[in-house]
């Protein structure tokens, strides 16, 4: 979404047209309606994909669910609800931990403190 006056893309968003998410909220922006994933469906996905041994695209993840824990409040045992109906789990978090150089390769445009982080 763009500000109408200057241009600057406020915000941007992905759209998954494959699968519906199991928890939906009705959002309304600048008059324009659509259903979405809730922020705790957003927040138990992430964490989901950012605890498995896999580190495709997790910069972005990390980032992502960053930005949602410092701007949206959140209860933990509400997100561990949504992650066991979802049928998914939160594994050890080990790629995420160890296979820095991985993940140091798996977004172009990643922040540097991601990389001064010790495990």
């Amino acid at each position: 979404m763009k500000d109408k006056k200057t241009g600057k893309i406020l915000f941007t968003m992905d759209i998954d047209v494959n699968r519906p998410a199991l928890s939906t909220k009705i959002y309304e922006i600048e008059n324009i309606r659509f259903s979405g994933a809730t922020i705790t469906q957003m927040i138990a996905d992430k964490l989901s994909v950012l605890s498995i041994d896999t580190v495709f695209r997790r910069i972005k993840d990390f980032i992502d669910l960053y930005y949602i824990s410092q701007v949206f409040i959140f209860d933990p045992d509400e997100i561990r609800q949504v992650i066991e109906n979802n049928r998914k789990t939160l594994n050890d978090f080990h790629g995420f931990v160890f296979r820095t150089e991985d993940l140091r390769n798996s977004g172009e445009n990643s922040p540097s403190f991601m990389w001064e982080m010790k495990a």
